[in-house]
C-alpha cells in the first residue's frame, strides 16, 4: 500500500495537481504500481454518503475545504482512517429483458449492509450482457461491521443477480 501511495503522490506532483481532487487508477504489478488513469477530478464512483460512512469524510467535502476553508482542510488527516469496511459492487447483467430500477432497489434494500445505488441505464431499457464498466446497469455500495458481513450480502446479491439481471 505504501508504494501505491508514494507512486500516486509522485504522479500528481508530476502533472501539477497540488490543490483539489486528484483521481488515479493503478494496477499493482510484480514490478510495482503502474498508472492506468490520472485526472484532476473526483472519482466517478465516489458516493459521498458511502465514503463518509467508511471514513468519516468524503472527497467532495475535502475538495470544498481545500478551496473555501484551507485551515479546515489542513486539519484533516493526510490519510483517511477506515472506520467501517465498504465495497462498491458493479451489477453484471446476463439476461435480455427490461431493466427494473424498482426490482433491483427492492432487493438491495433487503441486504443489511446496503448503502446506496446508482442506476446507470434508464428504467425499462433492455438489458444486454455486461462486458465492461460501460455496460453495467448499476453500481451500489455495501458496508458492515466487518468484511464477513459484506461478503454475505455480496454472495446473496450475486445469487439474486444471476436469475434476475
Amino acid at each position: 500500500m505504501e508504494s501505491c501511495i508514494a507512486y500516486t503522490l509522485r504522479v500528481l506532483d508530476a502533472i501539477g495537481i497540488v490543490k483539489g481532487a486528484g483521481h488515479t487508477e493503478l494496477i499493482l504489478s510484480s514490478d510495482g504500481p503502474r498508472l492506468l488513469e490520472v485526472g484532476a477530478r473526483a472519482s466517478g464512483a465516489a458516493n459521498p454518503t458511502a465514503i463518509r460512512i467508511a471514513t468519516g469524510s468524503d472527497q467532495l467535502e475535502l475538495m470544498r475545504y481545500a478551496y473555501t476553508s484551507p485551515a479546515s482542510f489542513h486539519q484533516a488527516r493526510e490519510r483517511y482512517q477506515l472506520n467501517r469496511p465498504l465495497r462498491c459492487v458493479h451489477a453484471i447483467a446476463s439476461q435480455n429483458q427490461p431493466f427494473s430500477h424498482a426490482e433491483l432497489r427492492n432487493f438491495l434494500e433487503t441486504l443489511p449492509g446496503f448503502v446506496s445505488v446508482v442506476m446507470k441505464i434508464a428504467e425499462g431499457t433492455r438489458l444486454k450482457p455486461t462486458t465492461d464498466v460501460f455496460t453495467c446497469p448499476a453500481a451500489f455500495f455495501l458496508t458492515g461491521e466487518n468484511e464477513q458481513d459484506i461478503a454475505q450480502d455480496y454472495v446473496r446479491y450475486r445469487q439474486w443477480e444471476a436469475v434476475n439481471l
